[in-house]
């Protein structure tokens, strides 16, 4: 997998992870032992395209925007094939549900899956 779409499907977990408000450490030790194992790469390189793209997201306030979040995720989706779009929403279920269910959490990844439908096809 190149690095484009490790980075997009990273940063779609961290969407996923900071829409309730924070990125909890349990989501973060997560999205970096599955990104390691399920895209080959590095965790320590997974750690720094994480830290960055959670750094960025709070910085731009996406918590509590969930329409730039969105367009964000939408615009990660883009680049990603079929069976990558697959493997990034399988990663960002798992971390929804790692903390438990936030308010937004669900509807977030549901409203991102609808939207990339619509727009891909």
């Amino acid at each position: 997998m190149n690095l484009v779409s490790v980075n997009n499907i990273i940063q779609l977990a961290a969407l996923a992870s900071v829409v309730d408000g924070h990125a909890s450490d349990q989501e973060k030790n997560l999205i970096v032992e599955m990104g390691s194992d399920l895209l080959n790469t590095p965790q320590e390189q997974v750690r720094k395209i994480l830290d960055r793209c959670i750094e960025t997201f709070e910085n731009q306030g996406f918590a509590n925007h969930s329409e730039a979040a969105l367009h964000s995720g939408l615009d990660a989706l883009r680049s990603l094939d079929p069976s990558q779009k697959h493997l990034a929403f399988y990663i960002c279920e798992k971390v929804i549900y790692q903390d438990g269910i936030e308010s937004g959490e669900i509807e977030f990844i549901q409203q991102l899956d609808q939207l990339d439908r619509t727009a891909f096809s």
